[in-house]
């Protein structure tokens, strides 16, 4: 592994360009994955590390061979068994490193994985037993949900299945509670339990994998069964606000007039814009809150360009000092420093921007796959010495002010 740190501007650089690179190669692998099948079967959202609220998994390019973000690290290869080709992969082997017992393995491979809830991380393995686990990172309770790794809900597993054309839903316990006919489409259950949100792309080519296609933004009410049709847009990523009941958009009108994010409350349809421009990455709802943390890049305005936390209740906009590496919990927000052995996690508190909290890794996060606990108490990242899932622990985000 070489031993050279990346310098200020390679980091500024890496920030600004790696979630675009992702979200570009992402949108290839399900080009030629699914290349074939009708438009309904195309996940239009761009589900990966960098677009995805916390409740969602980490990433989903396991299985292509890709070089990790920074000139320090080796080029590693993701081996994904053959079976599991098209299934997204991680594993849960939940037991105390033999170094340090506050790290969890809770995955020998693959680095996909998604907080579920308090204390409750989901991940797929290959042993024993191919599919989707539910892990206790304190009891070390494992529960197989399914053959495929899904979007976890407040109550349910979400697994699409594009051969199927259906998106099945399962229980906390493994059992069905129902499926959705979708074209297999990848779903979002939203923080009540109610909605479920996903969207239909209406056409088949594009003139480039950095565009998304048109597509029907959808939300079914489990209470009644019925659907409903929010709008019609580009759509880059699909989230729910921290509390439900708002759907968060990323995306532009079919005749790209406009474009930014997007806020829709079901069941009334329509699309409400909040904060316009492209090229917007790293969706983060503040879970618990109306709050969303979102990353605008590229706008040809350096002003625009940054983090930004937005308010949906009182639709105030605050541009934010911190770097575009973070995470959200309910009461924090967490950015990763990279090191020449260890990386570090800065918190700083929600909404003043304190900081609040320093932890140092017990290794190196490889290709920016982790994710913060909802409550904070928790980060799960892909280690980079050997490949797995670890989970360590987080000190409590107590911002101290000055003066």
């Amino acid at each position: 592994m070489s031993g050279r740190t990346p310098g200020h501007g390679e980091r500024v650089l890496w920030r600004y360009f790696l979630p675009i690179l992702a979200a570009t190669l992402f949108g290839v692998l399900v080009s030629c994955r699914f290349q074939g099948i009708g438009p309904a079967a195309h996940p239009t959202a761009l589900y990966s590390a960098t677009a995805l609220p916390s409740s969602t998994p980490a990433s989903l390019d396991g299985m292509v061979s890709t070089p990790t973000p920074t000139s320090r690290r080796e080029l590693l290869t993701r081996t994904v068994p053959e079976e599991a080709l098209g299934d997204w992969t991680a594993s849960p082997t939940v037991q105390p490193t033999a170094e340090d017992h506050s790290k969890i393995v809770a995955a020998e491979c693959c680095g996909v994985f998604a907080w579920a809830g308090v204390d409750w991380l989901l991940v797929y393995d290959v042993e024993p037993r191919p599919g989707g686990w539910l892990v206790n990172v304190v009891s070390g309770e494992r529960r197989w949900i399914a053959p495929r790794f899904g979007v976890p809900g407040a109550d349910v597993i979400a697994v699409p299945d594009p051969i199927s054309g259906r998106t099945t839903l399962f229980r906390w316990d493994g059992s069905s509670g129902g499926t959705i006919e979708n074209g297999g489409a990848i779903v979002y259950p939203d923080a009540t339990g109610r909605w479920i949100a996903w969207s239909v792309a209406e056409e088949y080519a594009v003139p480039s994998s950095a565009v998304s296609r048109i597509s029907r933004v959808m939300v079914l009410d489990r209470a009644s069964g019925e659907m409903h049709f929010v709008g019609r847009l580009r759509v880059s990523a699909l989230a729910w606000s921290g509390v439900g009941s708002e759907l968060l958009v990323v995306g532009e009108t079919p005749e790209d007039s406009q474009a930014g994010l997007w806020v829709a409350t079901p069941p009334s349809s329509g699309l409400h814009l909040v904060k316009e421009g492209r090229f917007f990455v790293n969706l983060r709802p503040v879970p618990g809150t109306r709050s969303v943390l979102v990353t605008q890049v590229l706008s040809g305005e350096p002003k625009d360009d940054g983090v930004w936390l937005i308010d949906l209740d009182r639709g105030a906009l605050q541009h934010l000092p911190i770097e575009t590496n973070y995470r959200v919990a309910q009461k924090s927000v967490w950015v990763l420093q990279w090191g020449e052995e260890h990386d570090r996690l800065i918190g700083y508190s929600l909404p003043d921007l304190e900081v609040c909290a320093s932890a140092e890794l017990g290794d190196q996060v490889l290709s920016d796959v982790w994710e913060i606990a909802p409550d904070g108490r928790w980060v799960a990242y892909w280690r980079t010495s050997d490949q797995r899932v670890v989970v360590e622990p987080l000190p409590g985000c107590h911002a101290v002010s000055q003066g």
